[in-house]
């Protein structure tokens, strides 16, 4: 990864131009800011390995992401699990663009070639449950054939708000749901917005 974070204490990374062919922000456990950030990844130049994630962390207490840059990753803002005590909880994706996500494996010449192997979303919340304060808003979210293959744009997997604090996906503009080859379809699953598995919804 470009940045690793290794602490459970707030971290903020803002003004800041990461590139590179795998994650570019990862961590556990963490409580994060990212703000006025560019993320750009590469493909690797080894044939059969996809692009990295922008953001990709693990049992969170709170995340920010404002007024970002994201093009050319496998996934934009990537969640799993919630493992905050629920006061000050947050996740906030807010002001975003996002360009050309891309779920193709390279070519080993720093390209893609199809078909890809596995998921590729802008955001996506995989098993964050009963959490209150959820906000996916003002997002511009662009993917243009030929250059991105990309599944469900913004993808809430088995997660949840509270019954007083549903989660809030309103205001983001979504252009383009395609596959590695446009035509080609091979049973594509692409689409804007899902959410799939059924959860009870918990909390006050």
């Amino acid at each position: 990864s470009a940045i690793t974070i290794q602490t459970t204490q707030p971290v903020v990374i803002e003004n800041c131009t990461l590139t590179g062919t795998g994650n570019l922000i990862t961590g556990n456990n963490v409580s994060l800011t990212v703000i006025n950030t560019t993320g750009i990844g590469s493909f690797p130049n080894a044939a059969g390995l996809t692009l990295g994630s922008f953001i990709s962390v693990g049992s969170i207490k709170s995340l920010v992401v404002k007024n970002c840059h994201i093009e050319k990753v496998k996934l934009g803002v990537y969640v799993l699990k919630y493992a905050g005590s629920g006061t000050g909880t947050r996740i906030s994706v807010l002001n975003n663009t996002f360009l050309n996500m891309d779920g193709r494996t390279s070519d080993g010449s720093g390209g893609g070639i199809q078909p890809g192997v596995g998921r590729s979303h802008a955001i996506q919340l995989n098993q964050v449950q009963g959490v209150r304060n959820i906000e996916i808003a003002w997002n511009e979210i662009i993917n243009e054939p030929y250059v991105s293959q990309i599944n469900d744009t913004i993808n809430m997997y088995d997660s949840s708000g509270t019954t007083s604090s549903h989660i809030k996906i309103h205001d983001n503009y979504l252009q383009g749901s395609f596959p590695g080859i446009p035509g080609q379809k091979n049973n594509y699953p692409g689409g804007g917005i899902i959410k799939d598995e059924s959860v009870s919804v918990t909390g006050p």
